[in-house]
């Protein structure tokens, strides 16, 4: 029994020996310093996961003008703000067709992870004639590689009330003699405007000629829808004494 003491005190003492003054064992609770450069090449590899969103910005998002086919053009920025490359289809769609707007190209180029950028361009042509409102017209882009990631943004387009008028050129191509009887000659006046208007009609007369409009109501065409028009009656002669071309 003294052996096994001696035994068993010389293990308890080699034990102790092994735990320095000072230096806690090491518990689970003991915090391990994190690799970083390990951790940001695992972050870094091919297996990391994929993030895809997309945001999509516009210097104004409403837009009006006259219908006057004067097109107007809207610049629409696009941002990857995903942490892999992208690329996006892009889609109009608007409320009324006959506002016309489309879109410059159907997809972008492949843009960078982390905003790389790129712009979209949305025609609006204003065409003559369209009924004054508002029009909305709606963009989305959507990811080639995944459809369920996608972004919209809305444009209102508000065409203002507009008067316009075209009158046709007629040219006689013929001689006329002062002192003989007055002559006809019609004028095509087609309303370009986007609603329902009269127009007043005037004439820059050159010296020794004689002119009078013969179906005008105190000086105004009768009212002229959208798009049609009206036949103006000009009667004319010329003065003793008048030569040359006049216009």
């Amino acid at each position: 029994s003294g052996a096994s003491a001696a035994a068993a005190g010389c293990g308890a003492r080699s034990s102790r020996a092994k735990l320095r003054p000072g230096k806690p064992a090491p518990s689970s609770e003991t915090p391990v310093p994190v690799p970083w450069d390990a951790l940001w090449a695992h972050m870094a590899s091919p297996h990391h996961h994929e993030v895809r969103e997309v945001s999509l910005e516009a210097e104004e998002l409403n837009i009006q003008g006259p219908a006057n086919g004067i097109a107007k053009k809207v610049y629409i920025n696009i941002f990857n703000t995903g942490n892999d490359d992208e690329q996006y289809d892009l889609s109009l769609t608007q409320q009324n067709w006959l506002l016309g707007a489309n879109l410059a190209g159907d997809q972008t180029s492949v843009l960078d992870a982390w905003d790389g950028e790129s712009i979209i361009q949305v025609n609006l042509p204003m065409p003559v004639g369209l009924s004054p409102g508002l029009y909305g017209v709606t963009v989305t882009a959507t990811s080639v590689d995944d459809s369920t990631v996608k972004r919209s943004i809305s444009l209102s387009v508000e065409i203002l009330d507009t008067a316009a008028v075209d009158v046709s050129d007629e040219d006689a191509d013929q001689s006329y003699i002062p002192g003989d009887p007055p002559q006809t000659m019609a004028f095509e006046v087609r309303n370009d405007g986007n609603s329902a208007d009269r127009f007043s009609m005037s004439a820059n007369v050159p010296t020794g000629m004689v002119i009078e409009f013969t179906n005008l109501f105190d000086g105004n065409t009768p009212e002229i829808e959208t798009g049609s028009s009206y036949n103006v009656t000009v009667r004319f002669s010329f003065e003793d004494g008048t030569s040359g071309q006049l216009t």
